[in-house]
C-alpha cells in the first residue's frame, strides 16, 4: 500500500525561505529536504543494544540447524524441517552446548548489525538524491540479518520548467510496519514549524541570524 504525505505547506515554506533569506530556491529546497530526512532518521525507532542482548539472555529455546550436532543416538533427536529445538535449561554434552552458544552469539551479532536498517532507509534516500544527510555509524553500516541486500528505496531528482523537485519512495519493510509515512509527515511539519518560529522571532532581519539558523543555505548579498 502506498501512502503519500502532504508537502504543500513544506513547498510554500521553502519558497518563502528562499525569498526571505535571499537564497537560490534550489539551494533552500535541497537543504530543507536534507533536514527532513535527517529528522526522519531521528524519529524512526531502533532496537537498543541492551534490549537485543536482554532478549537473548532470557531466551528459553534455541532453534538450530540439525547439522550443528550429531548425537550418537540419532533416533532421540527431534528434527523438524532440518532444524532442532533445544530447551536451554536442559543439560547437554559440552561439545553441543559450546556449539549452541557460538550459534546464539552469531545470531545476536546479526541482530545488532541489522538494528539500524529502518533508519538507514532514509539515509539511503538522501544518498540517492545527492543530499547531505548525516547518520550514526550503526545506521550507515547496518546489514540485513539474512546477509542479502535489498532495494527498498527509490529516488529521483526532477526538474520541469525550471522548478526543482525531489521524489522518493520508501518501501523498507520495518518502515511500512511502523507507519513510516507518519514519521516523514512529522519531520516535514517540524521543519515548517521551525521556519514559522524563526519568522516570529525576526530571524530573517539579519544575515548573521539567518546563517546561524540555516547554515547550509547560501545567502546572496
Amino acid at each position: 500500500m502506498t501512502i503519500e504525505v502532504d508537502t504543500s505547506a513544506f513547498d510554500g515554506m521553502c519558497y518563502d525561505l528562499a525569498r526571505m533569506a535571499n537564497a537560490p530556491p534550489d539551494n533552500a529546497l535541497r537543504e530543507e529536504v536534507g533536514k527532513v530526512l535527517s529528522r526522519a532518521i531521528e524519529l524512526t525507532p531502533a532496537a537498543s543494544v541492551d534490549k537485543i542482548r536482554r532478549q537473548a539472555t532470557n531466551q528459553a529455546y534455541a532453534m538450530e540447524p540439525a547439522s550443528l550436532y550429531t548425537p550418537k543416538n540419532t533416533k532421540r533427536r527431534n528434527v523438524r524441517n532440518g532444524r532442532v529445538l533445544y530447551k536451554l535449561t536442559n543439560r547437554y554434552p559440552d561439545t553441543l552446548w559450546q556449539k549452541i552458544q557460538r550459534a546464539r552469539n552469531k545470531d545476536i551479532k546479526k541482530k545488532l548489525d541489522a538494528r539500524g536498517l529502518a533508519k538507514q532507509s532514509w539515509w539511503i534516500i538522501g544518498q540517492l538524491l545527492g543530499l547531505n544527510v548525516p547518520a550514526p555509524a550503526y545506521v550507515t553500516r547496518a546489514v540485513p540479518s539474512t546477509g542479502r541486500t535489498y532495494k527498498d528505496e527509490t529516488a529521483n531528482v526532477d526538474r520541469q520548467e525550471g522548478a526543482l523537485a525531489y521524489e522518493f519512495e520508501n518501501s523498507q519493510p520495518t518502515i511500512n510496519a511502523i507507519q513510516g509515512a507518519k514519521i516523514l509527515q512529522q519531520a516535514i511539519s517540524g521543519r515548517v514549524s521551525y521556519f514559522m518560529a524563526n519568522v516570529a522571532h525576526d530571524v530573517f532581519s539579519k544575515m548573521e541570524s539567518i546563517a546561524k539558523k540555516y547554515p547550509g543555505v547560501t545567502v546572496e548579498k
